[in-house]
């Protein structure tokens, strides 16, 4: 996957490249660490598109389900405290959160479907 060479080719600054870089990076790394822990000959996909002011986002695995089948909630991290304190993982869904809008979970037919937005700076190119 080449998320920024994909922003890149699509006319996207180096700083829309690089935020949906970061937030596809955490999502794949969730669903590899978590969803396909136990799959190696998992499954994922990954659509990615320019729409007016945003990248659309599409990611589906056939891996296991998050716990009770939902997304964790925005909010429900713990404060940081001091950097001597902080735990080595647990921030991907916060980062995820704070760089995407209108972010979607769901379990459908054995796959995990998770949609979610990227707001732009310019609206330039395509993704297709």
């Amino acid at each position: 996957m080449d998320a920024r060479g994909h922003c890149r080719r699509a006319g996207l600054s180096e700083e829309d490249g690089a935020r949906i870089e970061l937030v596809l990076a955490e999502v794949m790394n969730n669903v590899v660490e978590h969803a396909l822990r136990d799959c190696p000959d998992g499954v994922i996909e990954l659509e990615l598109s320019l729409r007016d002011d945003r990248a659309e986002c599409r990611v589906s695995d056939d891996g296991a389900a998050m716990p009770q089948a939902c997304r964790p909630q925005p909010g429900t991290c713990a404060p940081l405290g001091t950097p001597t304190d902080l735990p080595e993982g647990g921030f991907g869904w916060h980062l995820i959160c704070q760089l995407s809008r209108d972010v979607a979970y769901e379990r459908r037919s054995g796959w995990n479907r998770l949609t979610l937005a990227v707001q732009l700076n310019q609206t330039t190119g395509s993704l297709t």
